[in-house]
């Protein structure tokens, strides 16, 4: 018997056993919590009919908000982070594709000690993670930083490749784009003209002076892989959100968000100005507003012209391509496909000869950020926190008319 303020307590073996299995369960619960680690059931199962193949779409809730991703193929790992806080989570898909089981990873680099974060995008190369992402250098935010780092897997650690010039104050800064691609010897990243579209008296008054240093925006930046010595290939980019390198054609591939209307694909040369803040065929988002740079809406002349433009736009957003020996190359081999945050869907694009012969139109339902193109899997992530799987469906397409196109009726 043991006595506390003159109150016996009787503890017996049994009330210990209790107590400690109590305690171990917590400790359990605790650490499982902490690491996120969660199998997740498929939300819904559904058929979609395109124009030459039947597919097999699933929705898996990964996060409560929107995220990105990249995909390492060699072991069937979805890397994921989310925009604005955490680090990176590992989401492993079962031999069918299905039942993802998500467990935390490895935390973003810090910049100065702090955590505050804005990630733009992310992709995996060969054994590396690269993630791009503005950093405050102040605790005032009035002094900020577009970075791209890279994680290899076999050193465990964080490598800084790039930092933009010059810093900028708070801004919404998804307009920067920061979208990342490779190819054999090189890295590209995409940065927006943050200049004009949150423009204010001081960088109006500084604009030529401004465009003339930064490094990254308004361009499309080449990294030699080697030096990390970097170069702007291309300018007059309004607002990037997605960049692909195309190796069955060895071209890169950019989309961008115009004004009102306007959402442009792009071949990038070096050496070319794509137009913006001078030409878009876009609108003027207000009629009234007259702009601050004599942009002429509606009009492409004197620059390089888009290969595609959406009207009215899309919201554009990432690109990849089919190719490689898989099911997906059996029907849409070489085709580039296109994600919408707008819209609502994927695009089709069926090239020949550097010459658009078609667009399809393949609604989803949500809004599309991420998009990773493997021969056997489309993988995308929404804003909605969901992982989509795509896959060609083992049921052939239905006769009869082709079924009618959906309406997105969701809000903006």
């Amino acid at each position: 018997m043991i006595i506390f303020n003159k109150f016996p307590l009787r503890i017996n073996k049994f009330s210990i056993i209790i107590l400690l299995l109590i305690t171990l369960s917590l400790v359990l619960l605790s650490f499982f919590t902490s690491q996120e680690i969660n199998s997740k059931k498929s939300l819904s199962k559904e058929l979609i009919a395109t124009n030459s193949a039947q597919l097999q779409l699933e929705r898996f809730k990964v996060f409560s908000k929107k995220f990105l991703i990249a995909y390492n193929e060699n072991q069937s790992v979805v890397y994921a982070v989310k925009r604005k806080e955490g680090g990176i989570h590992k989401v492993y898909l079962d031999s069918k594709n299905k039942n993802p089981l998500i467990e935390e990873f490895i935390e973003l680099p810090k910049i100065n000690s702090r955590n505050s974060l804005f990630v733009l995008d992310m992709s995996f190369d060969n054994n590396d993670i690269y993630v791009s992402f503005v950093g405050e250098n102040s605790k005032k935010d009035e002094c900020n930083y577009f970075y791209l780092y890279a994680y290899n897997l076999s050193n465990e650690n964080w490598k800084r490749l790039f930092k933009s010039t010059p810093c900028i104050p708070k801004l919404p800064f998804h307009d920067i784009g920061g979208k990342i691609a490779f190819n054999a010897n090189s890295i590209f990243i995409s940065g927006g003209n943050i200049f004009t579209i949150h423009k204010n008296e001081e960088i109006i008054k500084n604009y030529t002076d401004l465009m003339e240093k930064t490094n990254i925006f308004g361009s499309v930046v080449k990294i030699d892989k080697k030096s990390l010595k970097s170069k702007k290939i291309s300018n007059g980019h309004r607002s990037p959100s997605g960049l692909f390198w195309d190796s069955s054609r060895n071209i890169l591939w950019e989309t961008e968000h115009g004004p009102r209307g306007g959402d442009e694909l792009n071949l990038i040369k070096n050496n070319q100005d794509y137009g913006w803040p001078n030409v878009t065929y876009g609108e003027k988002y207000h009629k009234k507003n007259e702009s601050d740079f004599n942009t002429t809406y509606n009009n492409h002349e004197g620059y390089k012209k888009p290969f595609h433009t959406w009207v009215p736009s899309i919201g554009v957003s990432q690109i990849g391509i089919i190719v490689g020996n898989g099911e997906f190359s059996n029907y849409w081999d070489n085709s580039l496909i296109v994600a919408s945050l707008k819209d609502r869907s994927l695009y089709r694009l069926r090239i020949e000869k550097d010459r658009l012969i078609y667009s399809e139109r393949i609604y989803i339902g949500e809004r599309l950020r991420s998009l990773i193109i493997t021969p056997n899997l489309i993988l995308s992530s929404s804003d909605k926190g969901n992982l989509l799987v795509i896959k060609i469906s083992k049921d052939g397409l239905a006769g009869g008319p082709f079924p009618p196109l959906k309406i997105n009726p969701y809000k903006d």
